[in-house]
């Protein structure tokens, strides 16, 4: 082969490996982030939905243009209703298990959730669950700053950070419900860590039964929390700045964080008939479950016992 023709060979091959490594790029999604919206982004109107009562899904538009919320509820088998939160004063919230807020709304969507605080604060205090995505500066531009949307008028701080540590490792949404349905933390400690970005800011004005779940973990904002359980009331609400349904993806983009929304579905649809402390946290005891195998084995015992009691009977 001559000189030429070695570089001819040589320019076709580097051509190649260049146009696969532009194709992989491009799959991959460059420099894609949760904070800014990509060339030509327009923002998807998420439909209502009526006719359940498991659950309701308060959203305006899919958030980083992924249905993400509706994509693992149904995932779960969870019923769900989806209202635009322009409807939230006419429906009762009452007949839901929880309510549900979505992350990456236009600004319109947190007055119209401040304008019915006071409905969504009676729901919590009766026994309700909130689960509050409340991750704003995103790709809808929205903000809630100074807006009352949390119960008890939790507020947050914006910021933009990738590395996160688990703070209570036993929390349901980290062990998963029922504990160990899917851990979290026994998978990978590093889980929240390079979301790009993880989350969006920290949360301020906590409850002083406040209890942090997840929390920055390094530089100007380390120890700042970024997911909380608090009681209110009767209820509980689950706040969180960081970017859940980002992680989870949706309509052919699949990331590599699902488990957290799973874990926050399966904990709000999981409703116990009978409610026990152990070690500190409340899990779901069924008495018939538990019962009925003793009964069994008891009638077992007692119906062989009568056997051979019969036997000896017979050759004596």
């Amino acid at each position: 082969m001559t000189k030429r023709w070695r570089f001819i060979c040589l320019g076709v091959v580097l051509a190649l490996v260049l146009s696969l490594g532009a194709v992989l790029v491009a799959q991959a999604g460059p420099g894609l982030n949760s904070a800014t919206p990509p060339d030509g982004y327009e923002p998807q109107p998420t439909e209502e939905k009526h006719g359940a009562t498991d659950a309701l899904l308060i959203q305006d538009v899919d958030p980083w243009n992924y249905n993400s919320n509706e994509l693992a509820l149904t995932e779960l088998g969870i019923s769900y209703d989806v209202i635009n939160s322009t409807n939230l004063g006419t429906v009762d919230l009452s007949q839901y298990k929880f309510i549900m807020y979505a992350s990456d709304q236009p600004t319109s969507y947190y007055t119209n959730l401040a304008a019915n605080i006071a409905a969504i604060e009676a729901f919590v205090s009766g026994g309700g669950l909130l689960i509050g995505h409340v991750c704003d500066w995103a790709w809808a531009n929205g903000d809630w700053t100074t807006e009352h949307i949390l119960p008890g008028n939790v507020q947050h701080v914006n910021a933009y950070e990738q590395d996160l540590v688990i703070v209570d490792i036993t929390h349901p949404i980290v062990r998963g419900t029922p504990p160990g349905n899917f851990d979290i933390y026994g998978t990978d400690p590093n889980y929240f860590d390079g979301w790009s970005s993880s989350t969006h800011g920290y949360l301020t004005n906590l409850p002083p039964n406040a209890d942090v779940v997840i929390e920055i973990e390094s530089g100007a904002n380390a120890g700042q929390p970024t997911y909380i359980d608090y009681p209110f009331g009767s209820g509980k609400v689950l706040a969180t700045m960081q970017t859940v349904e980002w992680g989870y993806g949706a309509d052919g983009m699949p990331r590599s964080w699902p488990e957290l929304l799973r874990n926050e579905l399966r904990y709000g649809a999981w409703v116990p008939p009978v409610a026990v402390a152990v070690g500190g946290e409340v899990y779901p005891v069924n008495k018939a479950a538990v019962l009925v195998p003793w009964i069994a084995l008891a009638v077992a015992i007692i119906a062989g016992a009568s056997v051979v009691l019969r036997r000896r009977g017979a050759r004596s």
